[in-house]
């Protein structure tokens, strides 16, 4: 894996964020091609970086916005990368009765949608005739269209 993955610091600083895309993009066509790795342990790797870099990078987060806040730096910039600092503003709309009238039928739709979804999915077939309770029309359901696609899961 060492040759796959680069080390702190040898990714060139130079590279912007689509000049970082596309090298990783032809470092996998290189993994892909070299019959030497086995892809499902590679991908499996792989998940268990992004997992390690995720946490790291929270841990250390509060302690680099401190460390900027504490020495007067709002922005930093690292070859092509820009750091900003900056705070960011969240509004509590609660104390307003519109917007709570609002915020609960929103929750209230979704909770019938759900529950359309899953009656939908029950449906045997092209479709299904039931009878609605309240009015007593026959109301035709339509089974939902299935798709399927593949995916690569990981538990570690």
């Amino acid at each position: 894996m060492s040759k796959i993955v680069k080390a702190i610091g040898e990714i060139n600083r130079d590279l912007d964020k689509s000049a970082i895309e596309e090298l990783a993009k032809e470092d996998a066509f290189q993994i892909i091609r070299d019959d030497r790795y086995d892809l499902m342990k590679v991908y499996v790797e792989f998940k268990r970086y992004e997992t390690y870099l995720k946490v790291l990078m929270q841990e250390i987060k509060e302690e680099t916005c401190y460390r900027a806040a504490e020495q007067g730096i709002e922005n930093f910039e690292f070859g092509k990368a820009k750091l900003i600092i900056s705070n960011r503003r969240t509004y509590d709309y609660s104390n307003d009765v519109i917007w709570n009238h609002i915020s609960s039928d929103m929750k209230h739709l979704k909770q019938v949608k759900k529950e359309r979804e899953q009656l939908l999915k029950k449906i045997k077939g092209d479709y299904q005739d039931i009878v609605n309770e309240e009015t007593g029309e026959v109301e035709r359901l339509l089974a939902p269209e299935v798709s399927y696609t593949q995916s690569l899961m990981v538990r570690l």
